[in-house]
């Protein structure tokens, strides 16, 4: 009788886990619709976008976790449900989803193009709205089947080019990318208690994503960055008398959207100028670069752009040939004596100037 009853407590112990495994199995991974002031309110009474997982009486799956995110993530997943996931695994249940199909579809054409970090991302958030767990290894990311192309970057000549020819509020902006490495975000985050106008120095509190108010990417996008005094001289020039508030508005007075800033101010400039066509983070990769090769600390180069790793440093770094050039002259030659009349002449090889014995 024991025996049994302790049978019949496992039994029921186990009873709301079988449950509960079988109802997750069986929710279907579709869109969710729009459910009006029920569910997800907004300010205009529409329901939320971005239920994915719902059950049989269209109930959202895992949105909590999806609420706490920032927007900008939250629009990143989005891009991820909507481009790759629902077109692959739409009309599953969450139990025929294995690492099996996974590793299948990320072998497709589907996702051929994109790097591995990518698919990477696009995995996780199948493991987030799915509530899943895969093992460590169980998930094969391909090698990219083309080579990583260098990232834009602003040399100091056309960085200073952009701020003398804008005018206004684009060459305060263009001036605080160009002698800070600020993420666009970051920039349009700023406010006029955030100047230090005394030490010289700008606070970075806070971002702007999609023109709604945000906290910074990372904790050590948490930081003070110091700044020349000409340009807290243009930053006082442009905000006038005001105490509070952004430093930077739309003609609107609210928060800039970084594709509109694009769209309706620096590539045009860009264009008239004759300069490659890029986004704000070419700033970002120009000041990281010109502070390497100003000899500027290691250590005091991440604390001013926001990183806590040297590898970070060496992707934003691109080194100009005439640095490079400059460098390779202040080194002394393996072979002081070497003879100038070997030197090669233009137009000729190396192969065609060495004369056989």
């Amino acid at each position: 009788m024991v025996e049994y009853l302790a049978n019949v407590s496992e039994r029921v112990k186990r009873a709301p886990a079988i449950e509960m495994e079988r109802i997750i199995s069986g929710r279907q991974f579709r869109p969710g619709e729009k459910r009006g002031c029920g569910v997800g309110k907004t300010k205009r009474g529409k329901g939320t976008k971005w239920m994915v997982v719902v059950d049989g009486r269209g109930l959202p799956f895992q949105q909590y976790k999806m609420s706490k995110m920032k927007r900008s993530t939250v629009k990143t997943m989005q891009g991820h449900i909507n481009n790759y996931l629902l077109p692959k695994f739409a009309g599953y249940t969450l139990g025929m989803i294995t690492a099996e199909k996974v590793n299948e579809y990320l072998s497709s054409d589907d996702v051929s193009h994109l790097s591995p970090k990518s698919q990477k991302h696009v995995v996780t958030t199948l493991c987030l709205i799915a509530g899943k767990k895969f093992g460590r290894g169980a998930i094969r990311y391909p090698a990219p089947k083309t080579l990583r192309e260098e990232e834009p970057c602003r040399t100091p000549e056309e960085m200073q080019l952009i701020i003398d020819t804008s005018e206004g509020q684009d060459k305060v902006i263009f001036a605080v990318a160009s002698e800070t490495g600020m993420r666009a975000g970051e920039i349009y985050g700023l406010e006029v208690t955030d100047i230090d106008w005394i030490r010289n120095q700008i606070h970075v509190r806070r971002s702007v994503y999609d023109g709604q108010i945000q906290t910074p990417k990372t904790q050590n996008a948490y930081r003070v960055i110091d700044v020349k005094p000409w340009l807290l001289e243009l930053i006082k020039k442009h905000i006038g008398d005001r105490k509070l508030g952004l430093l930077f508005m739309s003609s609107r007075g609210h928060a800039i959207r970084h594709t509109t800033f694009l769209r309706r101010h620096l590539h045009p400039l860009l264009k008239k100028l004759g300069i490659k066509k890029s986004g704000m983070h070419a700033f970002r990769h120009g000041r990281v670069s010109y502070l390497v090769e100003q000899g500027v600390a290691r250590d005091i180069i991440k604390a001013w752009i926001g990183h806590g790793s040297d590898a970070m440093i060496e992707r934003y770094l691109h080194l100009r040939t005439s640095y490079r050039a400059a460098a390779l002259a202040n080194i002394a030659s393996l072979q002081p004596n070497y003879p100038t009349s070997f030197a090669v002449s233009s137009g000729s090889s190396v192969a065609e100037s060495v004369q056989p014995m």
